[in-house]
């Protein structure tokens, strides 16, 4: 199979763009660029266009001049590489919903599809079924992204919960693929486990210390950003009737404008928070990763409308970080069956509680053990190439899989 990703990745870095990226490297690299590995997951190669639209977080989604003369330039860019390479596969990810990105996937997806022998969709991002349904689009221009998305061969999702909203436009199979990442900490057990296990026990035996809480993501309302502080500041008030631990609040990731980051500090300065909560940015690589092993508690309150499988949650399993996030999209799925830190959304109170709770039980083994059992680069990479094949490209040398779960439509 020759797969034309028709897709951007990184920056900016999002977990769309970062999963895109990962699926070409783990597939042999883009052989547009003269990648000449073995795809270990099946007979297929990818030639990439880097379809980037937005340059940073503020510009997506938005309506731009010049994103019109992107779109032919893109365009151009994927039928010549349609037929100079022979990549009769089109991948496509759906956009959020969003007026601007929508009518952008109506006129590439009407142009693009008929020059391919196949359509795959793979939907990160969750609601778009349901926001046509709702008539915030008129008539006309719901009708034309319908037509755009519908009956393509294959429609994929992070999650068996998005399944139902992709349905809506009659895709002819469909399947679950979790996402997966590389393991960011193959020394878990020598040098991240014995701190969870310590910090476990100080907290019940009422031993006096701060607990790092962090918040990690795109700085936006929605994302519970301004929940998680709000929860810290009730911990704050519960320190006066005799609390274990004080509690500090890490803040990394990017406002996505400058209202997003004046409610930011809004509430700072309200609440008289600024010892308790501290902002450090944007943070990649390893300054990511030092602060996932270092923290106690990963705080991720969302309630984002377009919210699916977040990777950030993958990567806090992975570092055995106790989790407190939302009953809100495909999230609870992720988690094991009655995790002990999942609760409403817009609850502050519950997420101030629930901080407390996992500081009670020792969840960071059962975490990490949830991360290695399901969500490893290698079972996503395998899942997607096992829907991507169809029987008689499969049988030309993919692997079975169990982490795709298909279905016909």
């Amino acid at each position: 199979m020759k797969l034309l990703v028709f897709a951007f990745i990184p920056p900016p870095h999002h977990g769309q763009s970062v999963m895109v990226e990962r699926m070409i490297e783990g597939f042999g690299g883009d052989r547009r660029k003269g990648a000449v590995e073995e795809n270990p997951f099946g007979p297929i190669e990818c030639y990439h266009v880097n379809a980037r639209f937005a340059p940073n977080f503020e510009d997506i989604g938005s309506f731009r001049v010049g994103k019109g003369f992107l779109i032919f330039k893109y365009l151009a860019e994927a039928l010549w590489c349609r037929f100079r390479y022979g990549a009769d596969v089109l991948y496509y990810c759906p956009a959020s919903p969003v007026k601007a990105s929508v009518v952008r996937d109506i006129v590439l997806l009407t142009v693009l599809r008929p020059f391919f022998r196949k359509t795959i969709l793979f939907w990160h991002a969750s609601g778009l079924g349901a926001w046509l349904e709702s008539g915030v689009l008129r008539k006309g221009l719901s009708a034309r992204a319908r037509r755009a998305l519908l009956g393509v061969d294959l429609a994929v999702a992070p999650a068996a919960a998005n399944i139902l909203d992709l349905l809506k436009f009659s895709p002819k199979r469909s399947a679950a693929v979790p996402y997966g990442i590389p393991d960011p900490f193959p020394d878990f057990n020598q040098r991240i486990m014995p701190r969870r296990a310590a910090l476990t026990q100080e907290y019940r035996a009422a031993t006096a210390r701060e607990v790092s809480v962090l918040f990690m993501a795109l700085c936006i309302e929605e994302k519970g950003l301004l929940d998680a502080m709000e929860a810290i500041r009730i911990l704050r008030d519960k320190e006066r009737v005799g609390p274990r631990a004080r509690f500090r609040l890490t803040v990394a990731g990017k406002f996505l404008n400058a209202e997003e980051e004046a409610k930011f500090r809004g509430k700072l300065e309200r609440d008289n928070l600024g010892d308790l909560v501290n902002y450090v940015g944007f943070v990649s690589g390893n300054e990511k990763y030092k602060l996932l092993s270092e923290s106690d508690v990963f705080c991720f309150p969302t309630f984002y409308s377009a919210e699916s499988a977040p990777v950030v949650l993958l990567e806090a399993m992975a570092a055995g970080l106790p989790v407190v996030t939302t009953n809100w999209r495909n999230i609870p799925e992720m988690f094991p069956r009655n995790y002990v830190g999942i609760v409403e959304v817009r609850q502050p109170a519950q997420v101030a509680n629930s901080l407390l709770r996992v500081l009670e039980r020792d969840v960071s083994a059962e975490l990490r053990a949830n991360f290695l059992a399901r969500f490893t680069i290698e079972q996503h990479l395998r899942g997607l190439a096992a829907a991507f094949l169809d029987d008689t490209e499969a049988s030309a040398g993919a692997p079975e899989s169990p982490t795709a779960a298909c279905v016909s439509s």
